[in-house]
């Protein structure tokens, strides 16, 4: 990670003042000068450094700021896809199951539209932990497999599925405002085991950590219950480990317990 924060921090500082600068700066900072000069700038206030440091400070920050923003539009474009996804197949879903017509999936119902907890549970519940040769419900003769391949071929057929993609993209801030989004990426803690970046790094350093990928290294968005929507009352921050244990297994309650046992194993790494 040390290396990945390194290999960040040159490619910035290339984008803004070149490459030739790049090798002068490598070349000035094996001096013992430079290193005297550098502890002392760390130490001095920022108004009392000299106005050309300053300057390259602003211009940094407004790079990175510019970064971040980007960064972060990114993200809640990613989310509003991965929430029209959800609300996409359990409309699907709820279509084949109420044995509607065909035609009836036009854009004005998936606006229509809502889910609905008792939806979730059948879909959740009952559709995905029964074999494809049973029947839904005593309530559905519909058997798994057919209600699978009705699915599929909705799907796949499907001439308005772009269409109330765009739609609900365009429109996602009706349903996750996007001032409450950059309030959320900005916790600082998990929700579940209040880990944090910083622990995580001293969690690095000290050899304490033994994933085999590169999540980990921020908080990751996840839904209380995701089978709903993104939206502001159904997320919460979570570290790569909760988000990876949670699953779509456990509730957000049954998880915040979960947590507390994560965080003593974090404890004890640390002492």
């Amino acid at each position: 990670m040390n290396d990945n924060l390194k290999r960040a921090e040159k490619e910035m500082f290339i984008s803004i003042y070149g490459e030739e600068e790049f090798e002068k700066l490598e070349e000035y900072m094996k001096t013992d000068l430079a290193k005297q000069r550098a502890k002392g700038l760390e130490k001095m206030p920022y108004t009392k450094r000299p106005s050309s440091i300053r300057a390259k400070i602003d211009k940094r920050n407004n790079l990175k700021q510019k970064n971040m923003k980007k960064d972060s539009l990114e993200k809640y474009k990613v989310k509003a896809k991965d929430s029209f996804n959800t609300k996409w197949k359990l409309f699907l879903f709820n279509h084949v199951i109420s044995k509607s017509n065909p035609d009836k999936l036009t854009f004005g119902e998936f606006s229509k539209f809502e889910i609905d907890d008792n939806l979730v549970q059948i879909y959740s519940a009952e559709y995905w932990q029964k074999d494809r040769n049973l029947k839904l419900n005593d309530d559905n003769d519909l058997v798994i497999d057919n209600i699978y391949k009705s699915l599929k071929k909705l799907d796949e057929n499907s001439k308005i599925k772009n269409e109330c993609n765009l739609e609900y993209i365009k429109n996602f801030e009706k349903i996750f405002l996007y001032a409450e989004f950059l309030e959320l990426i900005n916790e600082k803690e998990c929700s579940y085991c209040k880990l944090t970046i910083e622990k995580v790094k001293q969690l690095a350093e000290r050899k304490k950590l033994f994933k085999k990928n590169e999540r980990g290294w921020s908080l990751e968005i996840d839904r209380k219950n995701s089978n709903e929507e993104y939206k502001k009352d159904n997320c919460v921050m979570s570290c790569y480990w909760c988000n990876n244990a949670k699953t779509d297994e456990f509730t957000f309650e049954e998880f915040k317990e979960i947590g507390k046992s994560f965080e003593i194993v974090w404890k004890e790494r640390l002492k």
